[in-house]
């Protein structure tokens, strides 16, 4: 079996007023999109129900993944790294900074 979860990096354009990066062609629809703070974050494992994708805002944090009896380690350091979780997976905020913020968009 596969391991579905990847990391990607988003395209990012940059100008002396700042950095927006752009996150589109992810997905064909969205079914919902949240905000997350280090206060929503708990150490209990989640299940994605759909395929979901996470980008560090600010901040980072580690994601541990279990997904078809594999397990892999993501680190979201910067604000163009976006993991997509496939279906099904597990997964856990193993660490993360006090400052985090996350967008998190389910399909």
């Amino acid at each position: 079996m596969n391991f579905n979860t990847e990391l990607l990096e988003l395209q990012t354009f940059t100008n002396q007023t700042g950095s927006l990066t752009v996150f589109e062609k992810i997905f064909n629809s969205i079914n919902e999109v949240s905000c997350l703070k280090a206060e929503d974050l708990t150490s209990i494992e989640h299940i994605a129900e759909t395929r979901r994708a996470i980008a560090c805002i600010k901040g980072d944090c580690e994601i541990l993944v279990e997904e078809n009896a594999q397990q892999q380690t993501f680190l979201l350091d910067m604000a163009h790294k976006c993991i997509i979780i496939g279906k099904d997976a597990k997964y856990i905020f193993t660490k993360h900074s006090e400052d985090i913020i996350l967008l998190s968009v389910d399909e």
